[in-house]
C-alpha cells in the first residue's frame, strides 16, 4: 500500500533520474531531494549522462509543471526543432517543416518561463549536486 501517488518514470531518458534518486536514497538523502529540479538523459556504465531525444518538449513540460532547473546532457542545451511553414498557392496549402537550432533556455523565456534555468551536465556526480537541498 503506497502512502502517496507516484508518476511513472521509465525508459532510457529516465536513466539519469533513476540513478540520482537511487544514489541519494541510499546515502540517506532521499527525503531532501529538490523537487523543482528535473533531469533527462541516459546513464552510461561510466557514470556519464547520455544524449536523448525530445528535450525541447520535455523542457516545456517540466517548466509547465513548476521546474526551476532543467538538467540536460552535455551538448544538448541547443537542440534541433522543426518549425511549420505554410505556403498558399491558389486553393492549395503546402506545409513544410523547416529544421532549425533552438536554444532551450531562450525558447523557455520566449514562452514566459523566466524562472527556469537550463544546465548541461556531463556525469551523474555533477548532476547529483543540483538535486541536493
Amino acid at each position: 500500500v503506497a502512502d502517496r501517488q507516484l508518476d511513472v518514470i521509465d525508459g532510457p531518458s529516465a536513466g539519469a533520474a533513476i540513478a540520482i534518486l537511487l544514489t541519494l536514497t541510499l546515502q540517506g538523502e532521499g527525503e531532501n531531494i529538490r523537487r523543482d529540479v528535473v533531469i533527462t538523459g541516459t546513464i552510461e556504465s561510466d557514470g556519464k549522462i547520455g544524449k536523448v531525444g525530445g528535450i525541447l518538449e520535455k523542457a516545456v513540460a517540466a517548466a509547465k509543471n513548476g521546474a526551476t532547473k532543467i538538467l540536460v546532457p552535455k551538448g544538448q542545451a541547443i537542440t534541433t526543432a522543426y518549425r511549420e511553414e505554410v505556403t498558399r498557392i491558389g486553393p492549395l496549402k503546402i506545409i513544410q517543416y523547416v529544421q532549425e537550432k533552438v536554444n532551450i533556455q531562450e525558447y523557455l523565456e520566449e514562452q514566459g518561463y523566466n524562472n527556469v534555468v537550463v544546465v548541461e551536465v556531463s556525469n551523474i556526480l555533477e548532476a547529483i549536486q543540483h538535486f541536493k537541498a
